[in-house]
């Protein structure tokens, strides 16, 4: 980005200013283990050791505006990064080492899951669920009852749960329980393992906790900075522009900031200038008014568009070859890994598999991404408000992350480009 600036950009005047907003998004950790034996054999106990917390895969790409700006123009970027913060290296161990693996399981999860007022339950919660999913045998009842419970008390609530959403597993424990009991012993689903009730149980509620996270940290302390930015334009009398990028819970959290600021008066909007979603881990019922199918329901931040806090169209990408996207994140909204996770009116469907959906067509536009030096034929956007882009051409890499396709594909120049060409609207 730096050197595109200085190739780009001659005004000694222009200044660039580049924030990351790095939180707690990890949806699981590798000390996880899945179908360990009993601590008390000799065998080896295995962790998930996949190197990367769930749907945070990569570190996020990003854009600037990088037109030739007025005199006095300042730049601003925020780039919501997920933080990941795992080992990348394998974690088979023996017995010897259970306490050790038990301490780091603990010590995984304290940033994201230690609340104050859990503050000395802690160590003792975590490593309960820790030997709970070592165990080889089936859990009984109890145990299982007793998981959930230590679980359920460390709910984030999510101030923007989206109304298109509801019915959802992280509101009804006792589905979960029974959830546990009906699939133990389940056969493999398309070669991936997950005859483990209690860990799928861990993993679809740490996804729920995290996206809710999302929307915490975007309203309580990324809109609480746009507003002061917005103070500091009136201190200093000089405009300056706010570029948002996020990918996939990232891209719900810059959402969440935008939307906080819909109180703005009307001589303060727009209160940032772009916003780019990259494989965006949310509802794609998200931004629409009027969802089809639901008379009455408008998605939680529809006013983002239908209140013009932006002054460029919002960019979705999408991608068929996201499999977090198409097929995880329906799969954790239900918690049902059996039946259909994806159809074509599916209230579960995330943007980063269709796009934003449901919008005005007057105000909404889709292209397909294009690869570098072709052209993207944006036309004119002066009436769009969102644009989605179907990125399966460039966000295609499914070889990496077999699990999660192509999700975390997205360090192209493409995007780059992309994002460049609406923020120069």
């Amino acid at each position: 980005m730096r050197e595109q600036i200085r190739l780009d950009i001659h005004d000694p005047e222009y200044q660039a200013a580049f924030v990351g907003i790095f939180w707690p998004s990890r949806a699981w950790a590798d000390s996880t283990p899945t179908q360990a034996p009993a601590l008390s054999t000799t065998d080896a106990l295995e962790s998930t050791a996949t190197g990367r917390g769930e749907y945070e895969l990569e570190e996020s790409s990003a854009g600037a505006n990088l037109q030739r700006p007025e005199e006095g123009d300042d730049q601003l970027l925020l780039e919501s990064v997920a933080w990941a913060g795992v080992d990348r290296s394998a974690a088979h161990s023996t017995v010897g080492d259970a306490a050790m693996l038990r301490a780091r399981f603990i010590d995984d999860y304290r940033i994201a899951f230690q609340h104050d007022e859990q503050r000395s339950t802690y160590e003792e919660d975590f490593g309960r669920l820790f030997d709970m999913l070592s165990r080889a045998l089936p859990p009984s009842e109890a145990d299982i009852d007793s998981f959930v419970q230590t679980l359920w008390r460390y709910a984030v609530d999510d101030p923007h749960a989206d109304s298109t959403e509801h019915g959802n597993v992280i509101s009804r424990p006792e589905q979960m329980k029974q959830t546990v009991q009906n699939e133990w012993g389940a056969s493999d689903l398309e070669g991936l393992n997950i005859v483990d009730g209690l860990l799928t149980v861990f993993r679809v509620f740490t996804f729920w906790t995290m996206k809710a996270r999302a929307s915490v940290v975007g309203h309580t302390g990324v809109a609480p900075f746009l507003r002061d930015l917005r103070n500091l334009r009136r201190e200093v009398g000089r405009r300056i522009r706010v570029h948002l990028y996020g990918h996939s819970f990232g891209a719900k959290l810059i959402s969440s900031a935008v939307y906080s600021c819909q109180d703005a008066p009307a001589d303060e909007v727009p209160v940032a200038d772009t916003l780019v979603l990259i494989q965006g881990a949310f509802s794609r019922y998200s931004f629409s008014s009027s969802v089809l199918g639901s008379p009455g329901q408008a998605g939680r931040y529809a006013p983002v568009i239908d209140r013009r806090l932006l002054s460029n169209p919002i960019v979705a990408t999408y991608s068929m070859y996201d499999r977090a996207n198409v097929a995880l994140y329906p799969m954790g909204m239900r918690l049902n890994p059996f039946s259909p996770v994806y159809e074509a009116a599916d209230r579960f469907g995330s943007i980063g598999a269709s796009g934003a959906c449901d919008l005005d067509p007057a105000f909404s536009r889709t292209i397909t991404l294009q690869p570098e030096g072709q052209s993207q034929a944006l036309d004119d956007l002066s009436n769009v408000r969102c644009l989605n882009v179907d990125a399966h051409n460039i966000i295609k890499d499914t070889v990496r992350e077999p699990l999660e396709g192509a999700h975390g594909d997205i360090n192209h120049a493409e995007l780059f480009h992309l994002a460049l060409a609406v923020s120069q609207g």
